[in-house]
């Protein structure tokens, strides 16, 4: 008769076994759901800060242009932002900005482009480009547009490298008649 016991206690240890794998099993599942939404958040919320710094960078540079750009000068260092004026390096040949549509292509288009940075933390910083000039429409008239282009990341140069880097770009047109 013991030996008819003993089998019901091994049975009973095979599901005890089964149920536990089976809970285990379960409650990892979910941790690993609730791990993988969470991750996925982290950086929805990473992309848009990254993305909202950019364009508050953008639109600081397009009001310090609005504030300290008089239209009569060319020269980049005449755009102040905090106190401190714009790099007045010529960034056209390190980051193209497209001549915008009615623009000549000959040289009476002038143009100005430079870097502005809003810290030393590597933060924030904007380029910018002005072109001002007739335009090809008929009839004729005086174009200015302005273009900045804010980024999240910044070095001492420009714009990051990095894979990590959000570029937001603002452009105003305004056409005198």
């Amino acid at each position: 008769m013991k030996y008819h016991n003993s089998k019901s206690k091994i049975i009973n240890r095979g599901y005890t076994l089964l149920f536990a794998v089976l809970t285990a099993s379960l409650v990892l599942g979910v941790a690993a759901f609730i791990a993988n939404m969470a991750r996925k958040q982290f950086i929805l919320s990473s992309t848009t800060r990254d993305s909202l710094m950019a364009f508050n960078n953008a639109d600081s540079a397009m009001s310090c242009i609005d504030a300290s750009w008089d239209g009569a000068t060319s020269t980049a260092e005449s755009v102040q932002c905090n106190n401190s004026p714009a790099q007045g390096q010529d960034l056209r040949f390190n980051y193209t900005m497209d001549v915008p549509s009615g623009f000549s292509t000959n040289n009476d288009v002038s143009t100005v482009s430079a870097l502005l940075s809003f810290g030393n933390d590597g933060r924030g910083c904007a380029t910018f480009q002005i072109w001002k000039g007739p335009t090809t429409e008929d009839p004729p008239t005086e174009k200015t547009v302005i273009e900045t282009r804010g980024y999240n990341m910044c070095t001492a140069t420009g714009p990051s490298t990095s894979v990590r880097t959000v570029e937001r770009a603002i452009r105003l047109t305004q056409t005198q008649l």
